[in-house]
């Protein structure tokens, strides 16, 4: 079971990425949402989750935070107070599109019982 103490780091993190792509790519970030942060226990290297409003700009999404990372990760490391910064690593949240998926095949099958 996770500590309380990294649950709160996780959830610093999403917020303080979220914000920090807001104030300085306002263009670039526009369709990019943080969902989730999980972060190693020794706090040394973190997994983003994103996802984007549109599935097509998923690699130009992650081709800009893969270029961005080291200036997203020294922002981030002066407006919060760790011991480390953890390393950040982006990673695609599939979640969302199976959701949708889901929802969809629900759809259809209570369109055909109908």
């Amino acid at each position: 079971m996770k500590s309380f103490r990294l649950i709160r780091i996780n959830e610093l993190l999403k917020r303080a990425i979220s914000d920090y792509l807001r104030k300085h790519y306002t263009a670039e970030a526009v369709s990019i949402t943080i969902t989730q942060v999980k972060t190693v226990d020794d706090l040394k290297k973190a997994d983003v989750y994103f996802s984007v409003f549109r599935p097509e700009n998923r690699t130009t999404a992650f081709q800009f935070l893969k270029k961005e990372r080291n200036a997203i990760q020294f922002g981030i490391g002066k407006e919060i107070r760790l011991k480390y910064t953890p390393q950040l690593f982006f990673v695609w949240d599939a979640l969302l599109e199976k959701t949708h998926q889901t929802w969809k095949v629900l759809r259809e099958v209570e369109e055909e019982n109908k």
